[in-house]
C-alpha cells in the first residue's frame, strides 16, 4: 500500500493463503520487535505464538521446500537462485519441530497461557513478566530475536516464494462498472494470487470469488459497524494482477 493507493489481495488456492498469513505474522513481528515500547514488545512476543500455533503443521515445512526446489529450476539470475539455496538449507538445517524451542520454555509457555485469558497479563497475576517489561529495550528486543531465531527459515522461505509469486504477475488497467468486474478468463490459466489496486480515496473494499470458469470482483464501501458496507454503484477503476508461479 502506498500513500495513495491500497492493494487487495486474493489467494486462488488454500497454499497460498497459508502462505499469507504466516507472512503476515512475520511481518508483523519484525515491525514490532524492532520498536522501543514494551506495548511494541509485547505484540512481538504475542505475535510469535501466533507463529507457533499458525506453521506448527508437519507437512508445511515439505510443501516449502518443494516450491523452492521448484524455483530452483526456473531461469533466475543468480542472485535468486543463491536467495532459494540459502532458503532451502536454512530450513533443512532445522531439525527440531516448528518452534519446539518455545514450548520447552516454561517461562514463555506460561505467559502464553495468560495472554489467552483476558485481563490475565498484569502485575499481580504475572509478576515475572512485568519485571521483564522494566528490562532495558535492547535486552527484551534481543530475547525476542533469540526465540524467534529458529522460525525465521520458515518466514524467510515464505517471504522469499511470495515475492517472487507477485514478481510473475500480469497487469491489466481495469474498470469495475458499477462496482463489478467479470473476468471469464481465469480458468485458462494457472493463477494463484490475485491483486487489486485501487485509489485509497474510493473507500472501498473487494469482494473476490473465483471458480474454474470465472473471477467476480464486488467493490463494497467501508463499513465500521457492519461486516459488510453497501456494494458500490460507482464506476472503480484498478489494476488487475494476476500472480502465476513461474514453471521451469
Amino acid at each position: 500500500m502506498t500513500a495513495s493507493t491500497i492493494t487487495f489481495e486474493y489467494p486462488i488456492n488454500e497454499h497460498v493463503r497459508k502462505y499469507l498469513r504466516i507472512e503476515n505474522l512475520f511481518n508483523r513481528f519484525e515491525q514490532a520487535v524492532y520498536a522501543e515500547s514494551f506495548n511494541e514488545h509485547h505484540l512481538a512476543l504475542h505475535t510469535l505464538f501466533e507463529i507457533m500455533e499458525c506453521a506448527s503443521r508437519i507437512d508445511l515445512k515439505l510443501n516449502i521446500l518443494q516450491d523452492l526446489e521448484q524455483q530452483k529450476k526456473c531461469a533466475y539470475e543468480e542472485s535468486i537462485l543463491a536467495e532459494l539455496s540459502e532458503c532451502a538449507t536454512a530450513l533443512q538445517n532445522s531439525r527440531q519441530k516448528f518452534g519446539q524451542h518455545l514450548r520447552d520454555n516454561e517461562w514463555l509457555m506460561n505467559v502464553k497461557q495468560h495472554m489467552a485469558i483476558v485481563g490475565s497479563v498484569n502485575p499481580v497475576d504475572l509478576p515475572s513478566y512485568y519485571y521483564w517489561a522494566d528490562l532495558p529495550a535492547e535486552e527484551r528486543q534481543q530475547q525476542l530475536l533469540t526465540w524467534a531465531e529458529n522460525l525465521m527459515p520458515t518466514g524467510n522461505s515464505i517471504q522469499l516464494l511470495l515475492k517472487l509469486l507477485r514478481q510473475n504477475a500480469q497487469e491489466t488497467e481495469c474498470v469495475a462498472e458499477k462496482g463489478v468486474y467479470t473476468d471469464s478468463g481465469i480458468g485458462k490459466q494457472k493463477v494463484e494470487l490475485i491483486q487489486v489496486e485501487t485509489d485509497f480515496a474510493n473507500q472501498v473494499m473487494t469482494e473476490i470469488s473465483v471458480n474454474k470458469y470465472m473471477m467476480c470482483i464486488r467493490f463494497v464501501g467501508i463499513d465500521f459497524q457492519h461486516i459488510r458496507g453497501p456494494q458500490s454503484v460507482c464506476d472503480i477503476a484498478f489494476r488487475l494482477r494476476k500472480c502465476c508461479v513461474q514453471k521451469p
